[in-house]
């Protein structure tokens, strides 16, 4: 829940006491800008939320939290395009995806993979149609680096 008092902004999660925004951790001010984006209107039906790296600073429990708020801002009308370089959050978003609630929010993703002298860009209305898909591309790469390492 996000608190506004004298100026100053407040968290208060349940169970706990209120802290200013300014002394909570980066992912959890996120989600506050957020939730208070939302509580003010400045983010929902019929807008648009363009967000860079939702999960950037944010444990994987709370990237499952990012990846449903995603859902459920589209749910309320609002378009969100997000730019991701994280498999985590893309794998989240397509398990969410095919849940009944969120069946039908249309999706399309697009990937960019930048060569010499041009850009190529991909899309597709799931993350398995995409090609090339980078980060698909180095995580396999890390699990097999991985496994060598302990061969």
């Amino acid at each position: 829940m996000n608190l506004e008092s004298n100026g100053r902004f407040y968290l208060k999660q349940h169970g706990t006491e209120k802290m200013e925004v300014p002394l909570i951790a980066e992912g959890w001010r996120k989600l506050g800008m957020l939730a208070r984006l939302v509580a003010v209107g400045a983010v929902g039906a019929d807008g648009c939320l363009f967000w860079d790296e939702p999960e950037a600073n944010l444990n994987p429990t709370l990237i499952r939290k990012v990846a449903a708020a995603i859902l459920g801002l589209c749910l309320s009308g609002t378009q969100v395009v997000a730019a991701t370089h994280n498999l985590f959050l893309l794998r989240e978003l397509e398990v969410l995806l095919q849940r009944p609630e969120f069946s039908n929010i249309e999706q399309r993703y697009f990937a960019l993979r930048r060569e010499e002298i041009y850009v190529e860009v991909a899309q597709g209305e799931a993350m398995d149609a995409m090609e090339p898909l980078l980060l698909v591309d180095e995580n396999l790469k890390q699990s097999d680096r991985y496994f060598e390492a302990f061969d």
